[in-house]
């Protein structure tokens, strides 16, 4: 286990030659999650360095966790380049292979992790997001913004990656909703499929249960 400190952290990832894994809890007695990660890692054929930090109540710099997180660091590199959360330690044969990959490789996360499709498509999402919206209704503008909060905390988390449509095609649809029977308007709810429309609507993997609108990622 860790000593608490920024100044042990930083010397432990720049003195390893390998990836580095940082368990962050606020539980220090013998913790389930980090001896799962820890089979995990030691079943992979690639080296990693990893290290339990535990911060008690006393002695914690910042508000208690409210979760277990896991920090993957490259060598020398006192950054974390991505993180989870340590509930998903099934993923940690992914997360190793990716992080040799930008290690060995230079390649940044996105290149790593995905396939050249997925960051095309990851590169177009970014575009939609910079779109001007002015020329929208302020509704509107809200549940694109509520869109693209939903898009950048998966993308943060890595999970899931949901794909905005375009701001053309998002107005369109919620356009199409707001005039079914089906949508209520005092909750911006589809009474079919329960959804949120103002956050459905621009999600290019999504599509109406009535068949007025279809998926097009």
């Amino acid at each position: 286990m860790l000593p608490n400190t920024n100044q042990e952290l930083a010397q432990l990832i720049d003195s390893s030659s390998h990836p580095v894994l940082i368990f962050v809890s606020d539980v220090c007695e013998r913790n389930p999650q980090h001896e799962k990660i820890k089979q995990e890692a030691e079943k992979h054929e690639k080296s990693v360095a990893l290290y339990m930090m535990c911060y008690t109540e006393e002695t914690m710099p910042f508000p208690r966790l409210s979760f277990d997180v896991l920090y993957f660091f490259l060598p020398k590199n006192q950054t974390p380049v991505f993180w989870r959360t340590a509930g998903h330690q099934n993923d940690i044969s992914h997360d190793v292979d990716t992080i040799h990959i930008m290690m060995t490789q230079g390649k940044t996360y996105e290149e790593a992790k995905f396939s050249e499709d997925m960051q095309t498509k990851i590169k177009k999402t970014e575009e939609y997001i910079k779109e001007d919206l002015s020329e929208y209704p302020s509704l509107f503008q809200q549940a694109r913004n509520l869109a693209k909060d939903v898009w950048k905390t998966g993308k943060n988390a890595a999970k899931g990656l949901p794909i905005l449509v375009s701001a053309e095609d998002g107005f369109r649809r919620l356009e199409l909703c707001r005039f079914c029977d089906k949508f209520d308007s005092k909750t911006e709810r589809c009474s079919e499929c329960g959804c949120f429309m103002k956050v459905k609507t621009q999600l290019a993997s999504a599509s109406c249960p009535l068949g007025k609108w279809n998926s097009v990622a």
